[in-house]
């Protein structure tokens, strides 16, 4: 029996191919393990977003390699698809496939190739799962969900159709532009939030219509989305809210920075990613002149990262006290994690019981976390 390691990088899309992956791996007889010092061979997923997501996955394989060097790797995904050979020379790899097709996969590791379920069985963990509604896409936009069938589909029909048809389940939104969010879909935040998560991500980038344009990001200006996510947050309470925000893109000023922060300043938003622009091969950026110089990239991420604390802070202090629909997501060390409808991780101690889903009152730490103060009911 072939015992598998099984590692993803990157984005949810990543994460729903592995589990596609992981199911072809067990219907194909082979066992998936934690540890890789356990296994035969290993299956890493990656993402090619940023050098250092990139550089992560490199120091993975290398690891993997130290901990059983007699481990077979494959690797899979993003990263795969653009490789030049280097993947390839890393220790123990044995083979490089771009996309994660499980037949391939299994192929390369010698296993049956077996016909299983167009769709997921299972996912892994039980409470949270991704549900897949596109392969390939539009500029990365799920809101452009439907656009290559019929004007009578739309991101929005299919979250109302998913809300009516499938009970017991709340469904959560991957990360959607702020123009392409229906009202259909702010509705049922509004009046089902036990159905559809009142939580939203919206990818900003930048908060200078300057750099918006750089980047190719002609669908917005910052002032239609400061509007957009304002109206929002005035109908949707309480309302999980987060960005993605770039600093340091190639021709960024001082003056292009301050605009993303005021940005920032005047949302209520609950978190943020942000990252610094990472040099990548075969993009338009790359010929748009310098980055931004890394140690002053450093110090604008820090600075936004700062204030997106504050902001989480400040909206969880005022969640305290408050109900809460909770999925229990993982147990660690003596106590359970879970998330809020709007994404806000809690935990609370292993002893108490621990549904898949409940409803409970949040209380504030004095570390700043959250956790379930005590259960009310089943949600």
């Amino acid at each position: 029996m072939t015992r598998v390691f099984l590692h993803t990088f990157g984005c949810k899309a990543n994460q729903y191919d592995s589990e596609v992956l992981r199911q072809a791996l067990e219907a194909a007889g082979a066992t998936i393990v934690t540890s890789a010092a356990e296994a035969d061979a290993a299956v890493v997923n990656s993402c090619t977003v940023t050098h250092v997501g990139e550089g992560k996955m490199r120091g993975l394989v290398r690891r993997l390699a130290r901990a059983q060097p007699d481990i077979r790797t494959v690797v899979v995904g993003c990263a795969a698809a653009l490789d030049n050979g280097t993947l390839a020379a890393l220790p123990n790899v044995a083979d490089v496939i771009g996309g994660a097709e499980p037949a391939a996969v299994l192929r390369s590791l010698e296993l049956p190739t077996v016909v299983t379920s167009a769709g997921l069985r299972t996912f892994e963990g039980g409470a949270r799962a991704w549900l897949k509604i596109q392969d390939g896409c539009d500029e990365l936009h799920i809101g452009s969900y439907g656009a290559d069938l019929d004007a009578a589909y739309s991101l929005g029909t299919l979250v109302e159709t998913l809300v009516e048809r499938v009970a017991d389940v709340r469904f959560r939104l991957s990360s959607v532009e702020v123009t392409e969010l229906e009202d259909r879909l702010a509705r049922l935040m509004t009046d089902a939030p036990d159905r559809l998560a009142p939580h939203l991500h919206a990818p900003l980038q930048s908060g200078s219509d300057r750099i918006l344009k750089r980047m190719g990001r002609h669908w917005y200006t910052a002032a239609e989305y400061r509007r957009r996510l304002e109206t929002l947050a005035d109908r949707v309470a309480p309302l999980g809210l987060g960005a993605d925000i770039m600093v340091g893109f190639p021709g960024e000023s001082r003056e292009d920075f301050v605009a993303t922060r005021s940005v920032v300043e005047d949302i209520p938003f609950t978190y943020l990613h942000v990252f610094p622009y990472s040099v990548r091969p075969n993009v338009a950026a790359a010929r748009l002149g310098p980055a931004v110089p890394p140690e002053v990239a450093k110090e604008r991420s820090a600075e936004l990262r700062r204030l997106a604390q504050a902001k989480g802070a400040a909206f969880r202090t005022a969640r305290a006290g408050g109900s809460a629909d909770i999925v229990t997501l993982t147990r660690s060390k003596g106590r359970y994690e879970g998330l809020t409808g709007d994404y806000v991780t809690v935990d609370w101690p292993a002893e108490q019981p621990a549904p898949a889903r409940f409803r409970a009152r949040l209380a504030m730490q004095a570390d700043g976390s959250m956790n379930v103060e005590r259960e009310e009911r089943a949600a």
